[in-house]
């Protein structure tokens, strides 16, 4: 991207410039600005004005200052008041690989810290020892910059520090790590990336459950081939915290980091039909009950099918696919009828007090039309008074 307005105190700035040098698209613009605390807003909104079409507005509420701006066409662009000289600026930021700086003016590069060697060498280096301390998300980034890079490491010093700091982790907000832990799943490596996490001992930081299980390294590696994580992180979580069996476990562990309490419930009600599913592939011949399943089941089907397929690789359960293939697909087809035919109101019309077994009533009737493939609704009905004068004799209803 050229720029019309290039003042001689501004300079484009880290993974933009990164990115540019690697050859990479770029859609987000990090700028520094020279200039006094009181000139900042002044000169900032101008220079963002003249290339951006926009005035900008303030993010966050700290030192230094950042505006930022979003074109029309989904441009982001930050400038941030320069914290001291540029070699100060250079210092404060992450990585070795984000501190380098382009002046507008003139093109020139400005390497203070030996970028141009960690890029050649795919390194990935923090520009001091106070990186992490200064803020401790930036652990979760370094390891997340080794999936965003093609083939890049962390040097063995910037390891170490993410060992050695990786309790301070718990001072960043819950928001921050879910942010980075789901951009670390949607990466292709999420495999190495993972083990770097346990390496450090960042993982038990975040989820001390896991502590006391096994992560399956390689389930992780068969998603990033079929690149699942990237379409739904519920994949990521479940494998995540497949060896853990204590459910109140994983509800405090996704709470922790914020999960929306739909993804939540989802991932633990998932977790809790695993076992009866796994059951259910060594005696799949028990036609009635797996139907039964898919019929309760159908909205979590996909989920299970596939962190089963994972846990199992190594047996052949083709046969017992296939039949839940069937089941999924004959159900489909009548899914629609099947909770149209009947509702509520035609049951509280015969007679049944609103509540919960009208509830009950609905779900068992709709399953015996699935199994037993009704389509008449006369048919059905009498099927109907059928079960409510098998509850009146079991119970009163």
């Amino acid at each position: 991207m050229k720029f019309r307005y290039t003042p001689d105190n501004v300079y484009l700035v880290g993974g933009s410039v990164r990115d540019m040098i690697l050859g990479k698209e770029v859609n987000d613009y990090d700028f520094v600005i020279d200039t006094s605390l009181e000139n900042f807003q002044k000169e900032s909104t101008l220079f963002l004005t003249n290339n951006f079409n926009k005035k900008g507005f303030q993010i966050g509420k700290f030192f230094p200052p950042t505006l930022r701006a979003v074109s029309e066409n989904k441009i982001v662009a930050d400038i941030t008041l320069m914290d001291g000289d540029i070699r100060n600026d250079a210092l404060r930021r992450d990585f070795t690989i984000n501190a380098i700086f382009l002046s507008l003016k003139d093109s020139k590069i400005i390497d203070l810290l030996n970028f141009k060697k960690d890029i050649l060498l795919k390194k990935i280096r923090i520009t001091s020892q106070h990186s992490f301390t200064d803020d401790p998300l930036r652990m979760l980034r370094a390891v997340r910059l080794m999936g965003q890079l093609d083939n890049f490491t962390l040097t063995k010093e910037t390891f170490n520090e993410i060992k050695k700091n990786s309790a301070l982790i718990r001072k960043v907000s819950s928001e921050r790590i879910r942010d980075e832990i789901e951009k670390i799943f949607s990466s292709k490596k999420c495999y190495i990336l993972l083990k770097i996490l346990v390496k450090t001992a960042l993982i038990y930081q975040i989820f001390p459950e896991l502590k006391c299980v096994k992560i399956n390294f390689n389930s992780f590696k068969l998603l990033d081939k079929e690149s699942f994580l990237k379409k739904d992180k519920v994949y990521a979580y479940l494998l995540l915290f497949d060896g853990v069996k204590n459910f109140t476990l994983i509800n405090s562990a996704l709470s922790r980091v914020k999960l929306p309490n739909g993804l939540k419930k989802l991932i633990i009600s998932i977790h809790l039909k695993q076992d009866e599913f796994s059951l259910l592939s060594r005696n799949y011949s028990d036609e009635i009950n797996l139907k039964k399943f898919v019929f309760q089941n159908y909205d979590i089907l996909e989920y299970l099918l596939y962190a089963f397929k994972v846990r199992e690789i190594e047996a052949d359960f083709t046969q017992f696919f296939d039949s839940v293939d069937k089941i999924k697909a004959d159900f489909k087809k009548m899914k629609h009828f099947i909770y149209n035919i009947v509702t509520g109101y035609d049951i509280i019309n015969l007679g049944i007090q609103n509540g919960k077994i009208v509830g009950e009533l609905l779900a068992e009737l709709r399953f015996i039309i699935f199994l037993e493939k009704l389509k008449d609704k006369a048919t059905i009905m009498e099927r109907l008074n059928e079960i409510i004068r098998q509850k009146e004799f079991s119970q009163n209803i």
